[in-house]
């Protein structure tokens, strides 16, 4: 039978980790914090790794680095990657662009070339539109809209 090492909560704790489990903004912390739940209920750390189709080294280390962390333990990291091509100074002067006059991601993704010889891939542009909180939409090419069918 296996060794079972159990983790004791407050109901404080059990009820952060629910929250967690339920609404955190990365899915690593969300599968963290349900890792420690169910150490918590006293199921062993190979019924979670099934449970969680994971190793079972892998929640013995998260087991590990609740005991000794506890909800710092939980929080996803920075991630390392390719720096950002679009600097806060390209950043400002699309936003300035963008209240001015209506554009769509491709007109902007040119203007950043022409201006300031800037190569940027159009999701590259659309991405930064959709984080500033801009809403955008296909440009249409007419107003006129279709009648409907006389009888």
């Amino acid at each position: 039978m296996p060794r079972i090492v159990t983790i004791s909560l407050s109901s404080e704790e059990q009820q952060q980790l629910n929250d967690l489990a339920k609404h955190a903004p990365h899915w690593r912390e969300r599968q963290r914090a349900q890792t420690i739940l169910w150490l918590s209920e006293g199921k062993t750390v190979v019924e979670v790794a099934i449970l969680q189709k994971r190793m079972p080294e892998t929640i013995r280390m998260q087991r590990r680095r609740w005991l000794a962390h506890g909800f710092e333990s939980i929080a996803e990291g920075h991630r390392s990657g390719r720096p950002n091509t679009l600097t806060p100074q390209y950043q400002d002067q699309i936003l300035q662009w963008v209240n001015q006059a209506p554009l769509n991601a491709e007109q902007i993704r040119v203007m950043l070339y022409e201006q300031y010889g800037l190569s940027v891939h159009i999701d590259g542009v659309r991405k930064f539109l959709r984080d500033s909180g801009m809403a955008f939409k296909r440009t249409r090419h007419s107003l006129k809209k279709k009648k409907p069918d006389c009888v």
